[in-house]
């Protein structure tokens, strides 16, 4: 496979609580953002690959996004206003394309989540069979409306502590449409899929976002490749888990295009991406995956030689840990 030369990274920044998306382009040119013809309130159509039924100017804030559905969580609604790019608003370089509210979801990190929310232009999947003997899926959000065929790159995001993976695919998705309507970055909707693993726990399954045969894990331990609590007597480590979704898409038959895969995360997801790179096991497909991370509470550091010293001794315990 051949690895495309100065390809736009859509990029994650912001702290614990606020993240604002960000786009980074090799392009030596200022980024203009399409300015098409004044329509009606309401996207031109319903199809959900043509940046045009994203643009801002088709939209009231309120109004339902393309791709809407009946049965879609709530809070998914258009924000028509750029303000600081934070968790709910668009960034401002961003300001001619909608920025779409992340699901509501019931329940909480600590005592569980009551279900996994139905994302507006995502599909909630359970066909990654993770094993075979007991019938054990991992559940991910993928991008809808996609030719498997035409596909180029595929994001694979891993959430924070709180497990809401619906958040964090949908904020990755406000900036694939950001760069798709930037003439200079080339980037095409049909091109990309954002998908991300929804790692449960054991208090998911008492809350009732679990379902039967669902992996679990013990509290944020999925992050760093911890054994499963479930379902059943199952153990298989997270990152075997996150090994299956990568050669899922690095199926060539069914992905015949496909030249790059970004693993990315953030606080907690950034350690998650970090961890599992170190770790992973070298397959054909390593010259095409990438790896980013935003606000990890720790680095991974792979050689003695440090930068500096902590100056508070409290850190000794576990400064090399």
């Amino acid at each position: 496979m051949k690895v495309s030369a100065a390809i736009p990274v859509l990029a994650l920044a912001g702290s614990a609580s606020v993240m604002a998306m960000q786009l980074e382009s090799s392009s030596p040119h200022q980024n203009r953002l399409v300015h098409r013809t004044l329509h009606p309130r309401g996207p031109p159509s319903d199809d959900v690959l043509d940046i045009n039924n994203f643009l801002a100017q088709h939209y009231s804030s309120g109004d339902k996004p393309v791709g809407y559905k009946d049965g879609d969580a709530g809070n998914q609604v258009v924000k028509a206003t750029s303000k600081k790019g934070d968790d709910d608003s668009q960034t401002p370089q961003c300001k001619d394309t909608i920025f779409i509210g992340s699901a509501a979801n019931n329940g909480t990190k600590e005592t569980g989540w009551t279900s996994l929310p139905q994302v507006t232009g995502f599909e909630l999947k359970r066909d990654l069979v993770v094993d075979k003997k007991s019938g054990a899926v991992q559940p991910y959000y993928e991008l809808a409306g996609r030719d498997p065929s035409k596909v180029k790159r595929v994001i694979l995001v891993q959430p924070g502590l709180p497990r809401d993976s619906w958040k964090y695919t949908n904020l990755f998705r406000n900036a694939l449409v950001c760069a798709a309507a930037n003439t200079t970055m080339g980037v095409k909707l049909e091109d990309v899929i954002i998908a991300g693993a929804a790692w449960l726990n054991e208090e998911d399954v008492t809350a009732g976002a679990s379902r039967k045969d669902d992996v679990i894990f013990n509290k944020g331990q999925w992050a760093f490749g911890a054994l499963s609590k479930g379902p059943g007597d199952l153990t298989v480590s997270s990152y075997s888990v996150l090994d299956a979704l990568t050669e899922k898409y690095f199926d060539r038959k069914a992905y015949p295009a496909l030249n790059q895969i970004y693993i990315a995360g953030h606080s907690l997801g950034g350690l998650m991406t970090q961890h599992y790179a170190m770790t992973r096991k070298p397959t054909r497909d390593e010259p095409n995956i990438n790896f980013w991370l935003g606000n990890p509470g720790s680095y991974v550091w792979p050689v003695d030689g440090r930068p500096a010293t902590p100056e508070n001794s409290t850190c000794e315990d576990s400064y090399n840990t």
